[in-house]
C-alpha cells in the first residue's frame, strides 16, 4: 500500500481540494427560499446579489468574507426562520476558517428545514474540515437519502470513506459523484487515491491524471507522482513532483518524496546533489519531518566524505522516533568509515540487528569491524549470521575464509574461498582487504625501524 494523500489533515488541504462542487447550492438556497432572495436583493449584500444575479455563484461565494457576517446576522434576526440565510452565513464563517461557527449554522439550517440537503453536505464538509470523517459521511449520507442529485454528497461520502480506510466504499461513491458531474476533479483524484491504496496503480494514474486535466493542483500532483514511484518510474514521479513543489514550494512532502525520488533514480554526485538540496528544503519546512532526514542522512552518505552530515542527519532522524532498522544501519556504516569509531558502529549495527535480526548487511559489516578488531571468533558469527540470511553473500564467505585462516582454520578457510570465487567476489572487497594488509605490514615494519 502507497503512502499517498492519508498523511495530510483535511485542514492541511487547499480549501478546493476537498470542497464541494460549488456550482449550485447557493443559487438553490437563493431560488428555494424567496424571503432570503427578497433579503438579499433588497437590503444588504449588493456585491453577493450582483454575482447571484449574473449567475456567478463562485464569485458570490468568495464574498462571504468576513464583512458579509454584520449584514447576514442582521437579516437573520430579521428572518430567524430562514435556513437559507444560516446556510450562506455558514459558509462565510468556513472560508475564515471557523469551522465551529460554521458547523452551528449549517445544524440550524437543517434544523429549520430538515429537507434542505445543500445544508447536510455542507455541514459535513465542515466537519471534514475538523478531520471528523464519521460525521462528514453521516451528513453526505443524509442529503443522499433525501434525495439530492448534487454530486457533492456522494463525493463527501467517498471521501469519508478514503480516510476511513474503507477504500471500495470510496470509489463506489466517487463513482456516483463522477456519473452526475462528469468534470468533478475532486472526484477523479480521490478515486484514484482509493485505487492506489488497493494497489491499482494504473487506474489510479488514470484517475488522477483526469483530475490533472480538469483542475490541476499541487496535491494531485504529489500523489501521482507517488503512484508513478510505485511503478519504478522515478523520472515520472520527479517530474510530478517538480510540479507540485512549482504549485506549493512550501509543501514539505513534495521536496521529501522528489529527495527520495532521486535516490532512487541513481548515485550519480549530480542526482545525490539535487536529493541533497530538494530534502534540505524538506527539513527547512518541517523541522519535525522525520521521514526527510533519514534519507537526506543516506544521501550524505551515499556522496562519500560526508560522514559527519551523514551522522547528524540520521541521529536527527532516530530522535524524531524514525522507526527503521535502516536509519541504524547507514548511521552504523557512517561511523564505520570514521577513525576510531568503532564502539558507535557497533551500537547502531547492533540496533538494526535487534530491529531486524535478518538485516543481511548489518550482520555483514558488523563481522567486518570485529575482524579489524581482531575479534575473529565475534566476525565469523556475523558472516555466518549473513549467509544463513544471503546464501549467495559472495563477500561474507570471502571475509569468513580470512577470518578462519587467522583462526589456523585452514579446510574451513579454504571451502569458503572456494564459495566465494564460484559466487563471484565484489572486486572492492578484495582490494580493501589487500590495501589492509598492506597496511598493517608496513606499521609491523614502521614498529621494527
Amino acid at each position: 500500500m502507497l503512502q499517498t494523500g492519508q498523511d495530510i489533515f483535511f485542514t492541511d488541504i487547499d480549501r478546493d481540494i476537498i470542497y464541494p462542487d460549488k456550482d449550485m447550492n447557493i443559487a438553490t438556497q437563493i431560488d428555494n427560499d424567496n424571503l432570503t432572495k427578497e433579503v438579499l436583493l433588497d437590503e444588504y449584500l449588493d456585491e453577493i446579489n450582483k454575482y447571484v444575479s449574473n449567475k456567478e455563484y463562485n464569485k458570490a461565494i468568495a464574498e462571504l468574507t468576513e464583512d458579509a457576517i454584520i449584514p447576514l446576522t442582521t437579516a437573520i434576526n430579521k428572518n430567524i426562520n430562514s435556513s437559507a440565510l444560516y446556510f450562506i452565513r455558514g459558509q462565510a464563517h468556513e472560508y475564515m476558517r471557523n469551522f465551529d461557527n460554521a458547523i452551528d449554522d449549517y445544524t440550524k439550517a437543517t434544523e429549520i428545514d430538515p429537507n434542505n440537503a445543500s445544508a447536510y453536505c455542507y455541514l459535513g464538509f465542515a466537519y471534514a474540515r475538523k478531520n471528523n470523517a464519521e460525521k462528514l459521511i453521516e451528513n453526505c449520507a443524509m442529503a443522499v437519502k433525501l434525495g439530492t442529485s448534487d454530486s457533492s454528497a456522494y463525493f463527501g461520502l467517498g471521501l469519508g470513506y478514503y480516510y476511513q480506510d474503507e477504500f471500495d466504499k470510496a470509489i463506489e461513491n466517487c463513482t456516483e459523484a463522477i456519473k452526475l458531474n462528469s468534470q468533478y476533479a475532486n472526484a477523479f483524484c480521490f478515486r484514484g487515491l482509493s485505487y492506489s491504496q488497493k494497489n491499482n496503480l494504473d487506474k489510479a494514474i488514470e484517475d488522477l491524471s483526469t483530475s490533472i486535466k480538469l483542475s490541476p493542483n499541487y496535491y494531485t500532483y504529489y500523489n501521482r507522482g507517488i503512484n508513478y514511484f510505485g511503478k519504478n518510474d522515478y523520472s515520472a514521479a520527479i517530474v510530478d513532483f517538480n510540479k507540485a513543489v512549482e504549485l506549493n514550494p512550501k509543501y514539505a512532502n513534495a521536496h521529501w518524496f522528489r529527495g527520495v525520488a532521486y535516490l532512487f533514480k541513481d548515485t550519480s554526485d549530480e542526482t545525490l546533489d539535487l536529493a541533497i538540496d530538494t530534502l534540505s528544503k524538506a527539513v527547512e519546512l518541517d523541522t519535525e519531518h522525520a521521514n526527510a532526514y533519514y534519507p537526506l542522512g543516506v544521501a550524505y552518505f551515499l556522496k562519500g566524505g560526508f560522514n559527519d552530515e551523514a551522522i547528524q542527519y540520521l541521529t536527527k532522524a532516530i530522535e524524531l522516533n524514525y522507526k527503521e532498522a535502516n536509519v541504524y544501519y547507514y548511521c552504523g556504516l557512517a561511523y564505520f568509515f570514521k577513525e576510531n569509531y568503532e564502539d558507535l558502529a557497533i551500537e547502531n549495527l547492533s540496533k538494526a540487528i535487534d530491529m531486524d535480526p535478518r538485516h543481511a548487511n548489518a550482520h555483514y559489516y558488523l563481522g567486518l569491524i570485529y575482524r579489524i578488531r581482531n575479534e575473529y571468533e565475534y566476525a565469523i558469527v556475523n558472516y555466518s549470521k549473513t549467509i544463513e540470511i544471503k546464501s549467495d553473500h559472495a563477500d561474507a564467505y570471502y571475509m569468513r575464509s580470512k577470518a578462519w585462516l587467522y583462526l589456523g582454520e585452514i579446510k574451513k578457510a579454504q571451502n569458503d574461498l572456494v564459495i566465494a570465487n564460484k559466487l563471484g567476489i565484489n572486486s572492492t572487497t578484495v582490494s580493501q582487504e589487500i590495501v589492509r594488509n598492506y597496511t598493517r605490514a608496513w606499521e609491523v615494519l614502521g614498529n621494527i625501524s
